[in-house]
């Protein structure tokens, strides 16, 4: 029986275990000492990965107090997981609260037209430059559709297909798109904006001088407002201990991960990283 050391972020444990005992019984055992799930830990020994759950503690050549390092793995939600509860929850949500056109006010709104009358006098700028918009306002009809509309999402989208349906038809018609361009009046063309600005503006007039700013130009070659070799470098030195030693690399991960050591060195350990920083010898055994 040999007696092991267990090494997670500060936490340091021992162990008892027999050289025929697999990595699978390694793992079970330090999942329950570390209260962690075993199928989340990732076992690594002077610089190698434990990944053959049926090697024994013999042919890994681990004997007494050898250290062997622990890391605990993010638990990951599948897309289909986060789509079902996103869908139950609004689910949820909609048999709570009723639609806001159910609401008696909002109805007694929509079908009575001199509301909207009064609505659009308050408004007169929207009046004047849009009398169509004025003139369906006005139409107990549209607001009648627009109550159906807002009050029955079948309705709704059943509305929204003809229309696509009818401007597809529109646009195979000889002069049927630019029709639709002309609809869109309040719509202008950017190079059309950029066009209208060069005209105005002609050579001979020139330009005014703007008023120099007096706030210092920042640094672009400037990435970071801190040291990161001083700010991780208590990480740097774990990192260094579980057999990483390629600073650089452990850096970079800490930079990414905010100087999370478990997703920095997850990310070596699923071999997502470009540039992993285990030892030379990067034979998984």
């Amino acid at each position: 029986m040999h007696r092991i050391i267990i090494k997670h972020m500060q936490e340091t444990v021992e162990l008892d275990i027999d050289p025929s005992e697999t990595v699978d019984n390694l793992k079970n055992k330090v999942g329950s000492k570390l209260s962690i799930e075993p199928y989340l830990l990732k076992l690594t020994h002077k610089g190698s990965i434990l990944a053959d759950p049926a090697k024994t503690m013999e042919a890994l050549q681990i004997g007494n107090l050898s250290v062997v390092y622990a890391h605990k793995l993010e638990k990951s939600q599948g897309p289909s997981e986060i789509n079902e509860e996103v869908y139950k929850q609004e689910t949820l949500h909609s048999a709570d609260k009723p639609g806001p056109m159910k609401n008696p006010a909002m109805k007694k709104l929509f079908s009575n037209p001199d509301i909207m009358k009064g609505l659009l006098e308050m408004l007169p700028e929207l009046k004047n430059e849009n009398p169509e918009l004025r003139k369906l306002m006005e139409s107990s009809e549209m607001l009648e559709q627009m109550s159906k509309i807002a009050d029955d999402p079948e309705y709704m989208n059943t509305q929204m297909k003809n229309l696509d349906i009818a401007m597809a038809k529109l646009e195979t018609i000889p002069g049927g798109f630019n029709m639709l361009r002309s609809m869109l009046k309040t719509q202008k063309d950017p190079s059309a904006l950029l066009a209208e600005e060069r005209d105005r503006t002609s050579f001979k007039e020139g330009t005014t001088d703007i008023q120099p700013s007096n706030q210092p130009v920042p640094n672009p070659w400037g990435k970071y407002n801190f040291n990161p070799i001083l700010e991780y470098r208590k990480q740097v030195e774990y990192m260094k201990e579980c057999g990483f030693t390629d600073v650089c690399s452990n850096i970079k991960l800490l930079i990414k991960h905010h100087g999370d050591v478990d997703n920095a060195i997850s990310e070596i350990l699923s071999g997502s990283s470009m540039h992993s920083p285990l030892p030379d010898n990067k034979s998984h055994t």
